[in-house]
């Protein structure tokens, strides 16, 4: 299993674009998605010319949910001995979506179509949404009898707070990207897909124009203090920028002010 088998990547203008292309599978997340997502971010990452990557994808559904066929492959004739290979299966999946979330590099979701179930998960992974004007979305795992486990229920709090967090899950019911964009899930809203996905890339290279050092460590850094607290991450910032503020990229900031020119930061 490849990259190939679940996306299209590519760089332009040093931003990474990862676009989802299962168009018959309607976008839905299956083992190989998974496999591909995980192959595709660390190659990105490791990447040393982008600095910035959009999630978008081909098709009228941004993502249809976990692939259907496969669960009921999975739980059919499932006994109480195979429990624990399915939590394994479940924590794969897990950390193939923690691995989006944890990427150094800011990552865009341009969302085209429905986001159902697991594509909610994976959206919340990104640091920034946007949305056609109709698109919708839904935590759908309760109206499927299910609980969603690969994150929304840790994360969305975070991004629409928590009375929002639980009526979305607690109800499964659709919302509207305007619903989305009212609640701060997502930030702005596109009348074409052209503009969508024109927007996307402005935002990506918008980030992608600053210090590669001062980007991914402002990332690093709300992720810190989302997961230990206000004061640790000050404690955090201060150790971490008693280093950055000596790397080249300052100076070159700081000329670059001086003589009235664009800076060209090296990440160094």
């Amino acid at each position: 299993m490849g990259i190939a088998e679940a996306f299209e990547l590519s760089i332009k203008d040093k931003v990474g674009q990862l676009t989802m292309n299962q168009l018959e599978k309607r976008n839905s997340m299956g083992q190989a998605f998974f496999k591909a997502l995980e192959l595709a971010v660390d190659e990105l990452t490791l990447n040393g010319e982008v600095r910035a990557i959009v999630l978008k994808s081909e098709g009228k559904v941004f993502c249809a949910g976990f692939d259907l066929n496969e669960i009921g492959t999975m739980l059919s004739g499932l006994e109480t001995k195979d429990r624990l290979m399915l939590a394994e299966k479940i924590s794969r999946m897990q950390r193939a979506l923690t691995s989006l979330a944890e990427s150094p590099k800011p990552v865009v979701a341009a969302v085209y179509g429905p986001c159902i179930g697991g594509g909610v998960d994976l959206l919340c992974c990104c640091d920034i949404r946007i949305a056609h004007k109709k698109a919708f979305f839904s935590v759908r795992e309760t109206r499927m009898a299910m609980v969603a486990d690969l994150g929304t229920i840790q994360r969305l709090p975070a991004i629409v707070g928590p009375a929002w967090s639980r009526e979305l899950i607690l109800t499964g019911r659709d919302f509207s990207a305007q619903k989305a964009l009212d609640i701060g899930f997502v930030t702005h809203l596109a009348e074409t897909r052209e503009e969508l996905d024109a927007m996307a890339f402005e935002l990506a290279s918008e980030m992608a124009a600053n210090a590669p050092l001062a980007v991914q460590e402002s990332k690093k850094l709300m992720n810190y203090t989302e997961a230990h607290g206000l004061k640790a991450g000050l404690s955090h910032i201060a150790q971490k920028n008693a280093i950055l503020l000596y790397s080249n990229d300052v100076r070159e900031a700081y000329e670059a002010f001086l003589q009235k020119r664009r800076p060209e930061f090296s990440g160094s």
